[in-house]
């Protein structure tokens, strides 16, 4: 047994998770990450999967959408709807949750990293469209933009002014919208461009002390922030490995929390955590055996206490998923909450040697990779040198060179040819921006023009921009309108390093 007595499950630094109750008293949260050409098309899915049971509607945007760009742009060409919903105006918002009320579902969240404010105004304006008290419902961003400039590459921003951006969505909620997530401090993405699981931890831990401490100097308390915040990480096929990493994040934050940022409060120190299967596993060859791979994935993070679930689909490799597959990925979580036992119980793993010596040199790695990265002025000035990027690049090459066979790949091996492949039609894209620029010659030109003189001075005088935002967006304004409001102000980062 391990040697060091272990606190109770709920009991701070919460390794033992952060709560009490059995997942069978207190369900984690079921969520597919959907998302693909137009608002009406995905909202058709979207209605499909709650349905089904999906309890959290993920909001996968397009690439346009992620950098701030309208449909019409030129540099979306190609991009418009292929790996997520295009979402450039109010009206999109709309028609994306038609027929769905939003305090139906446990979570709505989006892949908002780097437009964070403007999500969260398009929610407001959604909101105010429908009548409905915006604290009704939770809205859950990503919008960690730190880790686009390693990992994703969706960046619209500079660093400095990207990272500020963010921190207005976390102002705002946090004195505005206590209930919704304004950040969540992805190491996800970081360990999917192949960081390993210590980096994953160290990066996330440094990367989310430089948003506390932005906030902190708006006079935004660690606390409040950390209150309202999540941890997004990657769930790997090796369940006790990922089960161990989850409760070492646990206990980093809670530790992190009450010795740089003396919170004394439970409910900021116990760590909420989303997890995501890691898609970079899947092969496109004998896409069945993925089935087995999300499952051991997901049985890791239900051993690790997370409290929201994402699956990956078993055509993964191939595109995005099918109706059917995506029901697949909400199936695989139903069996796993209600037939497989492992609900009835809290931390079932607790005291055994090899999870508990696996969690603390989880923490110690971590702590150590974290303290590095303060010696040399923090996560912004990594993420600006290119260490953090350098790091990433050698784990990943590193895991290349040591990877293990894998089951179902031979040298002829092909994709599957006899698999049904989810694809968008190239007219849809053609139709889209067409429609979008019709709609845009019929607005009130004056009504736009005021409202994004408002987010101009906003911007130059810096204040929190989700009121400007809100307002620009009822009136019609577009995405792509008011990001080039900063752009013009801070310079342009899409398509190029930090």
């Amino acid at each position: 047994m391990f040697e060091t007595p272990i606190p109770e499950p709920g009991q701070y630094p919460f390794r033992r998770g952060i709560s009490t109750r059995p997942y069978a008293q207190e369900p984690w949260t079921i969520a597919q990450y959907s998302g693909f050409a137009d608002p009406v098309s995905t909202n058709r899915r979207f209605r499909d999967l709650v349905a089904q049971g999906q309890q959290g509607l993920a909001v996968a945007l397009d690439l346009p959408t992620q950098v701030g760009l309208d449909p019409d742009d030129e540099r979306a060409r190609g991009e418009v709807g292929r790996v997520g919903v295009s979402i450039a105006r109010l009206c999109d918002m709309e028609a994306l949750f038609e027929g769905i009320a939003l305090d139906s579902v446990r979570q709505v969240s989006t892949t908002a990293n780097s437009i964070g404010p403007m999500m969260i105004a398009l929610f407001l304006g959604l909101a105010e469209r429908r009548r409905v008290d915006p604290s009704s419902f939770s809205v859950r961003l990503t919008n960690d933009v730190l880790k686009e400039y390693v990992a994703r590459g969706t960046q619209f921003l500079p660093v400095d002014a990207g990272v500020e951006l963010a921190v207005d969505a976390i102002e705002f909620c946090v004195k505005n919208l206590p209930g919704w997530v304004p950040i969540s401090f992805s190491g996800y993405h970081m360990r999917e461009a192949g960081a390993s699981r210590e980096k994953e931890l160290g990066f996330t831990l440094a990367n989310a002390c430089e948003y506390l401490r932005r906030a902190r100097t708006r006079g935004v308390d660690p606390a409040d922030v950390a209150r309202c915040t999540t941890w997004f990480l990657g769930a790997s096929a090796q369940p006790i490995l990922e089960a161990a990493k989850f409760r070492a994040a646990r206990e980093l934050w809670a530790t992190m929390l009450w010795d740089d940022f003396g919170v004394r409060d439970v409910a900021a120190l116990a760590l909420r955590i989303i997890a995501y299967t890691l898609g970079s596993e899947y092969l496109p060859t004998e896409i069945l055996n993925n089935s087995v791979r999300i499952t051991l994935a997901a049985t890791g993070a239900v051993l690790g206490g997370v409290q929201t679930l994402f699956c990956s689909s078993i055509d993964e490799a191939l595109g995005l998923p099918t109706d059917a597959h995506a029901l697949l990925s909400i199936r695989t979580q139903q069996v796993l909450l209600k037939e497989s036992g492992l609900a009835d119980y809290v931390d079932v793993l607790g005291g055994g040697e090899v999870i508990e010596r696996l969690t603390s040199r989880y923490c110690k790695e971590a702590k150590a990779i974290a303290a590095n990265i303060e010696e040399r002025g923090g996560a912004t000035a990594v993420i600006t040198s290119g260490w953090m990027r350098s790091e990433i690049d050698q784990d990943a090459w590193k895991t290349h060179l040591e990877a293990a066979e894998r089951v179902g790949v031979t040298p002829e091996s092909g994709a599957d040819v006899d698999v049904d492949v989810f694809s968008i039609p190239r007219e849809n894209e053609v139709e889209r921006r067409e429609e979008f620029v019709r709609w845009r010659d019929r607005r009130d030109a004056v009504a736009v023009r005021t409202a994004l003189s408002r987010v101009e001075a906003a911007v130059a005088q810096r204040e929190n921009l989700v009121p400007s935002l809100t307002e620009a967006f009822l009136a019609d304004a577009t995405l792509g309108e008011t990001c080039r409001i900063l752009t013009e102000r801070f310079g342009s980062a899409i398509g190029r390093a930090c």
